[in-house]
């Protein structure tokens, strides 16, 4: 799990949408900006709003 953060964290692509259910992961990415999340609850796709990403 820390190097799925640490890859997001690094920036080392340009593009990420992290689809997942555990708790721990989603509290983690979410403090990072510019990464939406998906999850499935009750057989249907959540899809978090964008947060704010970074200006470059």
């Amino acid at each position: 799990m820390q190097t799925i953060v640490s890859s997001i964290e690094l920036r080392k692509h340009k593009i990420f949408i992290v689809a997942t259910n555990d708790r721990d992961l989603k509290r983690r990415v979410r403090k990072v900006p510019g990464v939406p999340m998906v999850s499935v609850a009750r057989g249907k796709y959540i899809i978090e709003r964008l947060p704010d990403a970074p200006e470059k």
